[in-house]
């Protein structure tokens, strides 16, 4: 059940929507997903909204390249070691719903010779401080945190102003950082597994 509040809060479906195009644009067509292994609801309207841009591109969602990893750096780099073990297969690129998931996928890769983005371009969601500083540079998507910020004060100095207003559902759309994590797909080299 969905509270009737009001509320500022980042445009998931879009951001989702707004990756998939990027990567459609640098020739990426086999696109993959790395999600948290206990979503919130957050992870699965992203989730979500990656399937329905998915969709609308007309391209395939393949099960064989959804990962499910633990919502930490560590966590990240510790199952996805887990799947490379198992052999899985790695798409030309990856969406992940957090740049902590992104950065940890990107650590397994190092440790196990996959070259980011060579051979599996990955993008992030969140533009924290670490994507600027793990090898390669995480590309990713700016959230307005501060606008947000702003937003919600102010929604929320109205709201008391004038406590009968009606309930307002802000979403602030994300833009693409890009950094070095992703290539185009004219020059990706397919992942050989060992």
């Amino acid at each position: 059940t969905k509270l009737s509040v009001t509320s500022v809060s980042n445009h998931t479906w879009n951001s989702m929507r707004t990756k998939v195009t990027y990567l459609l644009g640098r020739g990426h067509r086999q696109i993959g997903y790395i999600r948290n292994s206990q979503p919130t609801s957050i992870c699965t309207q992203c989730y979500l909204g990656f399937l329905n841009a998915m969709e609308q591109y007309h391209l395939k969602v393949e099960e064989k390249y959804i990962y499910d990893v633990y919502p930490s750096i560590e966590g990240a780099c510790s199952c996805m070691k887990g799947l490379l073990d198992k052999g899985i297969e790695l798409p030309s690129a990856l969406v992940s719903n957090s740049d902590i998931i992104a950065i940890g996928a990107m650590k397994a890769f190092r440790e196990y010779g996959i070259r980011v983005p060579e051979q599996v371009s990955i993008i992030g969601a969140d533009n924290i401080m670490s994507g600027m500083v793990c090898v390669p540079q995480l590309t990713t998507c700016e959230v307005y945190a501060k606008d947000i910020g702003k937003w919600a004060v102010k929604l929320l100095c109205d709201r008391i102003e004038n406590p009968a207003s009606p309930v307002i559902r802000l979403r602030i759309d994300t833009t693409i950082v890009e950094r070095d994590s992703v290539c185009d797909y004219a020059d990706h080299v397919p992942y050989q597994r060992g």
